[in-house]
């Protein structure tokens, strides 16, 4: 897990311009057939385990969590999984799927170290990983291996060469011990383009025992979790696609993303900068926008850092089993509550949404359909305006002196545009009638009273809300329409 929140300013991409989003223009696949039909993204990287149920109450269907090697073999070739197993038995019990990050930098003092032995250790974690692998056989969706190569144990495995070694070896053990299983590789802690080519280029990919690459969204442009991200992903499959073997399937998942709080105004570092906000309000804003961005991009999995206990206060619970659920948590229980399927199974084909005035906000839209025998549609639509003004305040400006950035912030004011008022148009494809449309407050703690009664004109070819006012952060219009 990303302890010390780093980020780098290695790449570069364009924010979302488009403000009208035509339902034909998105492939509904981007990389493939889907690999978890019916399941949702949202997920959380597991730092207290047994706290299933609280994690769950979240609408969160993912948890990234670790076997300790440590752990488990305290004697050499001496495997003992009780404590795991309590913990495994905590997400089953409450629904939740399993990526199992192998931390590779997580070392064992009865193995050797691979700064001192490389093969001695490989040959050892090899072991491991099968025996944890064949243990867990059908209880683990994902295997990832390793965690941010480019800052854990970087004087190893941030070099391509030894990192492409050390996959592939336990990429075929864990084939090995469950033919079923997913592999995911490459967990880099930023978009690292020249890490992540070497790495394809040496072979990653070569013989087909890993069909899903892993990065962590701390890579951002700028502050704003959308930025470049739709740029970033488009190059990662496209390199996938361009080195896998033929026929191979290889998607592209979000295994670690959060925001710290630091005390208003204190300097950030410019390492890191982007990972740092100052309200839980902005936190809140922030997580939605990144999921809804990568929910718009058909990313199966996106797990936020992290669950409980503090640490900069990235986490979505205060922590202990009585404590609060920060904004950002009630955030993603009010998503995941209107986005229950899987990313590639929410696109929509079906409706134009574009909002007046145009260029006024950014807008995604997402189609629910529905289960079983009734035909009424669900079109979730989301709102927000890119700016930072948070809790009453305006950023003024943000300035680079030295190793740090110092930001200005000041009282909003009447002049200082923060909730646009905008009306959204539907465009359909056929004839359909809006049953129901409501407004949803992502921040509202009850979730049952989340939802505000919409009002919509129907004007035959398309249907067009009353004014709504978006924010900073997003709102979700929710329609049912039902065919006549």
């Amino acid at each position: 897990m990303t302890q010390h929140y780093l980020i780098a300013l290695l790449t570069a991409g364009a924010a979302w311009g488009t403000l009208t989003f035509p339902a034909v223009a998105r492939d509904a696949v981007p990389d493939g057939a889907v690999f978890f039909p019916g399941q949702p993204s949202f997920g959380v990287n597991i730092h207290t385990p047994g706290y299933g149920p609280k994690i769950s109450a979240l609408g969160a269907r993912w948890v990234r969590w670790g076997v300790s090697w440590a752990d488990v073999e305290k004697q050499p070739g001496v495997y003992d999984f009780s404590r795991a197993d309590m913990i495994v038995a905590d997400f089953q019990k409450n629904q939740l799927k399993i990526l199992n990050c192998i931390g590779l930098h997580d070392l064992n003092p009865v193995r050797p170290d691979p700064r001192k032995d490389l093969p001695g250790y490989l040959a050892a974690m090899t072991a491991f990983t099968r025996a944890t692998v064949a243990h867990y056989r059908g209880r683990v969706a994902v295997w990832e291996i390793g965690n941010e190569p480019e800052t854990c144990m970087a004087e190893v495995f941030n070099k391509p060469e030894t990192y492409v070694q050390v996959a592939r070896a336990l990429a075929k053990a864990i084939r090995e011990a469950d033919p079923k299983a997913h592999v995911g590789a490459l967990s880099v802690a930023w978009m690292d383009r020249p890490f992540i080519s070497r790495c394809l280029e040496l072979g990653l990919l070569a013989d087909g025992t890993i069909d899903i690459l892993t990065f962590h969204g701390y890579h951002r442009t700028n502050l704003m979790p959308e930025s470049g991200l739709e740029t970033d992903v488009a190059w990662l499959r496209a390199q996938a696609a361009a080195h896998a073997p033929p026929g191979k399937r290889v998607i592209v998942i979000d295994s670690e993303r959060g925001y710290a709080i630091h005390p208003f105004l204190t300097p950030k570092l410019w390492d890191n900068w982007r990972n740092i906000v100052y309200s839980e309000t902005e936190q809140a804003a922030y997580l939605a926008r990144h999921y809804l961005e990568e929910i718009q991009l058909g990313i199966e999995i996106s797990i936020w850092y992290k669950d409980m206990w503090g640490e900069a206060n990235f986490s979505l619970y205060e922590g202990g089993p009585d404590s609060r659920l920060r904004p950002m948590g009630v955030a993603m229980r009010n998503l995941a509550a209107r986005l229950p399927d899987n990313p590639k199974e929410m696109v929509n084909t079906r409706y134009a949404v574009s909002v007046a005035p145009a260029g006024a906000v950014e807008v995604r839209s997402f189609l629910v359909r529905p289960r079983g025998a009734g035909r009424t549609d669900r079109l979730v639509v989301a709102l927000w305006n890119p700016v930072e003004a948070f809790d009453g305040r305006f950023l003024q400006s943000r300035q680079k002196i030295g190793d740090s950035f110092y930001e200005a912030w000041r009282a909003a004011s009447p002049e200082d545009v923060i909730a646009r008022p905008v009306t959204v148009t539907l465009a359909k494809t056929s004839r359909m009638t809006a049953t129901g449309a409501v407004a949803v407050d992502l921040l509202a703690a009850d979730g049952a009273k989340a939802a505000q009664a919409l009002p919509v004109t129907d004007h035959g070819a398309t249907l067009v809300t009353g004014e709504v006012k978006a924010g900073p952060v997003p709102t979700l219009l929710v329609f049912e329409l039902t065919p006549n």
